[in-house]
């Protein structure tokens, strides 16, 4: 009985299946069928309309399409991602956190034993093994080994050095000599004197937060991560057009496409606008009027004091209208020239006290300039500390002071109120009543700017009461950067609503710099050199990546290997077999 059941049931189901395979084939045929009548019963199927009557096509949907903003710093980096749409009312940019947490990325590239390494991984490197990590990108970007100032080349604890391009003859460019190590052996031997030129460096910085980019679930959420070809850079006011050249290059080589370059004050300014409603939809006719009556308009100076500069911009707000009045910046005054100079003074201090020098090698260097580095941001809070260092099995604290920091950095704090001066003295020739009739409002950001003794210098140069902190002193230009991509981008050329305008006596806007070819072609890398270091990169992060596999699956091993040894362990206890 039951085997008759099974037999039963078993010529039933082939029967469904049979007849489900005949309607698949004839659902085939019928549209094959359908596809190749398809002209003459669309004459025969038409649909009578009225005289003079006609269809319109739906438009399709538009495919947002998303560019990456980056503000690299030669300490950090910000990097910030948006919708490129025609459409200005857009929610705001969005911030990309790094894997470990937080935003601000370490602007550091190194070179490990097997693989390369970015951000906090090669910032824990320099520790050991500093010839390999290269930092303070921006500085190197687009300069000659002989326009380095000699200060700036002995605080490198790498070797840059001058290489040539592969395959053209007399273009040079500045490289770095990196040590022998084993991410670079699967390289070939026409490579095995390992250079790399800084365009390069950057590029592949680049590709690493393009990665965390594509990454960041918490932008895409449920949509699937898109490709980014398109991008926007912030940059310190004192580049000249061989540094953009050069970031336009490395942009190139990691096959990203420069819409815009800003600066980094402007940008603020503009995510000033925006935070304060000031940067709404509006005609042109209105920023027209905010154009005429810049009387009306807000007077603003933003003090961009970072890691290696200082960067000082007056400006004009109002009605959706941007004009910038003065722009001026220094490289003496930045959080890198304050350590340096503690550093010099204790390393002398440790030298003549305890007979010892605590940076005779590249190790105890970096470990003097991190633990000086510390000591500068507690004297923010307190007026007195300790440096302490450990070298040779010894502890040594050296007193330090807030007083006797404030001494040592006073020419620094001497060219920080000369450049202030300099502006008022140039704004008040442009627009007389830029202090009198207007209250001045004075906006700082930067790291830099959170010592005490900076802030007290601004107010003293610009005889304001008051300084003020709304603008994120870490996300503020990048966002901003974000903004003028929206502002000054093609898309927007053909529209009437537009967020803001802005005037500048000295743009850092690179469309024409892009589109110029005649006067960027003894600037910008010829193709050749672009596809070469590209492919080079490729190698690069193949490597990288067949390097992280091999690591994920060596954890799982392990993971295993602990999971199997503990359940032995559990199973020879319960059975009382543990010796």
């Amino acid at each position: 009985f039951f085997s008759f059941c099974f037999c039963f049931s078993f010529h039933l189901r082939m029967e469904d299946v049979g007849e489900k395979k005949i309607e698949t084939e004839t659902e085939v045929h019928v549209e094959s069928s359908s596809s190749s009548h398809e002209q003459d019963e669309s004459i025969m199927a038409a649909p009578e309309h009225p005289e003079g009557a006609h269809t319109v096509a739906e438009p399709a949907p538009e495919v947002p399409e998303y560019f990456v903003a980056f503000d690299i710093g030669n300490l950090n980096t910000i990097v910030s991602v948006s919708k490129y749409s025609k459409d200005p009312r857009l929610p705001s940019p969005f911030i990309i956190h790094k894997p470990s947490g937080g935003i601000d990325i370490a602007s550091v590239v190194g070179f490990g034993d097997e693989e390369r390494c970015f951000s906090d991984e090669a910032s824990s490197l320099m520790v050991f093994k500093p010839a390999n990590c290269i930092y303070d990108l921006m500085m190197l970007l687009g300069k000659k080994i002989d326009e380095i100032p000699a200060q700036t080349m002995a605080s490198f604890r790498f070797k840059p050095t001058t290489i040539a391009a592969p395959g053209v003859d007399g273009l040079s460019l500045t490289g770095v000599d990196l040590q022998h190590t084993e991410s670079t052996s699967f390289l070939s031997d026409e490579l095995k004197d390992f250079r790399l030129p800084i365009e390069a460096l950057v590029a592949s910085f680049l590709k690493y937060l393009l990665r965390l980019v594509q990454d960041d679930k918490l932008f895409w959420q449920d949509q699937p991560a898109q490709a980014i070809t398109k991008c926007v850079f912030v940059i310190p006011s004192y580049f000249d057009d061989n540094q953009k050249a050069a970031l336009v290059n490395a942009a190139q080589i990691a096959g990203l496409t420069t819409l815009h370059l800003t600066h980094s004050t402007t940008a603020a300014a503009l995510y000033y606008c925006y935070g304060n409603q000031l940067m709404k939809p509006t005609l042109k006719d209105d920023i027209k009027e905010g154009h005429d009556n810049l009387k009306k308009a807000k007077a603003m100076i933003v003090i961009d004091s970072g890691h290696r500069h200082t960067t000082v911009e007056a400006l004009l707000l109002n009605n959706g209208f941007v004009k910038v009045l003065a722009r001026l910046s220094t490289l003496n005054v930045g959080g890198h020239q304050f350590n340096q100079i503690l550093f010099d003074d204790i390393r002398a201090s440790a030298q003549q006290s305890h007979k010892i020098d605590p940076a005779s090698t590249p190790k105890s260097a970096s470990r003097l300039y991190s633990a000086v580095e510390r000591s500068k941001k507690v004297l923010s809070t307190i007026a007195d500390t300790f440096v302490e260092i450990s070298l040779d099995d010894k502890d040594i604290r050296i007193p330090l002071s807030r007083a006797k920091f404030e001494s040592l950095i006073e020419p620094s704090l001497a060219d920080l109120s000369s450049i202030l001066q300099q502006l008022l003295e140039q704004v008040l020739l442009i627009d007389p009543e830029f202090v009198s009739s207007r209250s001045l409002k004075v906006e700082i950001i930067g790291g830099n700017c959170r010592v005490p003794v900076v802030q007290s210098r601004i107010q003293s140069s610009l005889n304001v009461a008051e300084l003020f902190k709304n603008l994120d002193g870490s996300t503020s230009a990048c966002t901003g950067a974000i903004l003028a991509g929206r502002i000054l981008s093609p898309l927007h050329l053909d529209h009437r609503i537009v967020p803001a305008e802005v005037h500048d006596l000295s743009p850092a806007d690179t469309f024409e710099f892009v589109q110029q070819e005649d006067r960027c072609k003894p600037l910008l890398l010829p193709a050749s050199v672009v596809q070469f270091y590209s492919d080079l990169e490729n190698r690069f992060a193949q490597n990288d990546e067949t390097i992280r596999l091999r690591k994920e699956l060596r954890n799982k091993i392990e993971q295993r290997i602990y999971f199997l040894m503990d359940e032995l362990n559990v199973a020879s206890s319960s059975a009382g077999l543990i010796s």
